[in-house]
């Protein structure tokens, strides 16, 4: 994540409010190996980190992270990165096989073509959901940006998944089609959190009908 780039500014996290807009701000960071985290500073009540790419790639630090956010007792997510010329179900046992089956969230992290046309993307990213789905008994989430959602032009049937939404502004974005609502909003690449520094910046919506809980 964080390729979804648009502003630089720092936002801290008692600047919420002015600038998400949201009164609650229920805030949390997602990270890889480039962010290490000092859990001991750490202040929010989850974390999501990538474990894997691909059909094999493994993220350094996932089970550094995995074990820190377990030992301080918050929530923790996984991500799985995909690559739409690789194999979806060899990706999602991977992603399953490394993440474990302990995690509160698995998510599915949609932000590359790989020179696939986006309106085929659907047809690799389906079976992956369905298989991760079953293995966990839990939907995965679904991350990507706001433009990369709308040209992949995904039917309702996706919107069993919760949505995760990329962008970059400081207005509360709505969610695209087909989804009514998100459960996250990443509204910064830039955010600063103790025990990690500058990282990316998401909110949790409280309200949603999901029932995800942080």
């Amino acid at each position: 994540m964080g390729i979804l780039s648009a502003i630089k500014k720092v936002f801290k996290k008692q600047d919420v409010k002015q600038t998400t807009g949201h009164p609650d701000g229920i805030l949390f960071a997602d990270v890889s190996h480039y962010k290490p985290i000092n859990f001991m500073l750490y202040d929010c009540p989850a974390v999501v980190t990538k474990a894997t790419e691909g059909e094999s790639m493994i993220d350094g630090t996932y089970q550094k992270v995995k074990s820190g956010a377990k030992a301080k007792g918050i929530k923790f997510g996984a991500y799985h990165f995909f690559r739409c010329n690789k194999s979806p179900i060899k990706q999602a046992e991977h992603f399953i096989k490394t993440a474990g089956l302990d995690c509160d969230f698995y998510v599915l992290d949609i932000e590359t073509e790989d020179g696939t046309k986006p309106y085929l993307i659907k047809q690799l990213i389906e079976p992956w959901l369905k298989h991760v789905h079953k293995l966990t008994g839990k939907p995965p989430i679904i991350y990507s940006g706001h433009a990369f959602i709308v040209s992949m032009n995904l039917d309702d049937s996706f919107t069993i998944y919760p949505l995760w939404l990329a962008r970059y502004t400081s207005i509360i974005p709505k969610a695209p089609a087909p989804w009514k609502e998100w459960v996250w909003w990443q509204y910064s690449d830039n955010a600063f959190y103790n025990g990690i520094g500058n990282c990316d910046g998401n909110l949790h919506n409280k309200n949603n009908s999901y029932g995800i809980e942080l």
